[in-house]
């Protein structure tokens, strides 16, 4: 097995699988995908990222070079693991030693530079119009309704919100390279420095700001958004206040149609709650917007 990884600019000594086979088939990683922990010599780790036959039939060798794009992006910021090595079918990440975030209490202050830390690395930045975002977000309502998920009469109510310009909020959006799944899963503490790394380098992606920024708002605990929000936006030097209804109905339905389009029968249970969730926070959204409330302000009251 170690002949396997001769071509790599180290000596490996010893490997192991992150996850198990019984772990992948329950839905953690990618079942094309192996996700490796090297050991070579004077204790250096690495984590090796590396498509197997199953990624290879499925044509996942764009996503590898994909990933091996975004994260030279970031070359020379410490937010993400530094790239050592890549081809076609691997990438060669430096492991980052450290306390996962999840596993630590997440206090105010941490809370705060976490806030601090997604802001200042969105990347890249565009400015496009609105209309494109529009048009695809309609494209999947439809599939949507195709599939009975919500009924002809309300997919015409979200479709009237995303042609309102008083909803939208304006004619522009902005989208960034950043880090899409802020999951405290996907960070960790890095050994010795205290900073905060960003480990999920499938996450890195193109998002609408706006649109990451209240998913983020959405799952930090209701006693630190208020804070999460001025911390955010004093880093992001972009007025998002305009465009945070539409921003928290775009996610909304790409929540839902995602969950609900993904063909793989791992973890559909934990899919199907996902969808009845945003299911349930989408109508009461449209309730407290009908009385004047905004996403934003009704995310951080933490009322349903």
């Amino acid at each position: 097995m170690i002949n396997d990884y001769q071509k790599f600019p180290f000596k490996v000594n010893r490997t192991r699988p992150i996850y198990s086979l019984r772990q992948k088939l329950k839905g953690k990683g990618d079942l094309g995908i192996k996700l490796i922990k090297l050991q070579c010599p004077k204790q250096n780790l690495y984590k090796l990222i590396k498509l197997n036959l199953i990624g290879i039939a499925q044509g996942k060798k764009e996503r590898i070079k994909k990933i091996t794009k975004n994260v030279n992006y970031y070359s020379g910021n410490s937010a993400v693991p530094e790239l050592i090595y890549n081809d076609e079918k691997s990438i060669v990440l430096e492991w980052i030693n450290g306390v996962e975030l999840y596993k630590t209490k997440i206090d105010q202050k941490l809370y705060q530079e976490l806030a601090e830390f997604n802001a200042k690395n969105f990347i890249c930045i565009e400015k496009l119009p609105i209309k494109k975002t529009i048009k695809e977000r309609k494209k999947q309502l439809a599939e949507l309704s195709s599939k009975s998920v919500l009924s002809f009469d309300f997919i015409q109510k979200l479709n009237s919100l995303l042609e309102s310009p008083d909803f939208r909020g304006g004619s522009h959006i902005y989208k960034a390279l950043c880090f899409a799944d802020t999951s405290p899963k996907n960070y960790i503490i890095r050994e010795n420095t205290n900073e905060l790394v960003y480990i999920d380098v499938f996450g890195i992606t193109k998002r609408g700001i706006g649109r990451v920024y209240m998913k983020q708002l959405s799952q930090v605990p209701q006693e630190f958004r208020h804070l999460y929000s001025i911390a955010f936006k004093k880093n992001i030097n972009i007025n998002l206040s305009p465009v945070l209804n539409f921003s928290y109905l775009n996610y909304l339905i790409t929540r839902i149609y995602s969950n609900v389009t993904k063909r793989s029968l791992r973890d559909y249970k934990n899919r199907d709650r996902k969808t009845q969730l945003a299911l349930k926070n989408l109508k009461a959204f449209l309730k407290v917007f009908s009385q004047g409330t905004s996403a934003e302000k009704w995310i951080i009251s933490g009322k349903k």
